[in-house]
């Protein structure tokens, strides 16, 4: 019977402990950092293949990075995540000047990661659905090598 309320004493002081931070679910600035690689580009409500670039590498700096199949950089901007926004906001920003370039949205999926542009560049979309005037790109997680 004693074994029984030792065991009773030991799960609650458990349950009652505090989560340890490695145990932690990662917020979405570190769920962004790694490679991503170019699912689904639809421009203005039309799918394309070949975005003229493979993947986006994005840094734990916010740091972004398009990167051609050849290996070439195509584009850089630097972010500062906005996930409290509906949808959650990624402004792209001019990584020399900090000129605001683009009011993007994005939204982690159980593929990966969506993020829509607009080509009115700073007026944010309304949503992650592919539309007049918006470029929506899909991504998976690049396989590691």
């Amino acid at each position: 019977m004693w074994k029984l309320l030792l065991a009773l004493v030991c799960v609650s002081a458990l349950s009652a402990a505090p989560v340890p931070k490695d145990f932690k679910k990662p917020d979405d600035k570190t769920r962004l950092v790694g490679t991503w690689t170019v699912t689904l580009c639809n421009v203005s409500g039309r799918e394309f293949p070949n975005p003229g670039w493979e993947s986006l590498l994005i840094d734990a700096d916010g740091g972004i990075r398009a990167v051609s199949r050849e290996g070439t950089t195509v584009f850089e901007y630097a972010t500062a995540l906005d996930p409290t926004a509906t949808p959650k906001r990624m402004p792209w920003r001019n990584k020399q000047t900090g000129e605001m370039e683009y009011e993007c949205v994005y939204q982690f999926t159980a593929g990966g990661l969506t993020i829509s542009i607009p080509h009115d560049h700073k007026q944010p979309p309304a949503s992650l659905d592919p539309g007049a005037r918006v470029t929506v790109y899909e991504f998976k997680r690049a396989a590691a090598k």
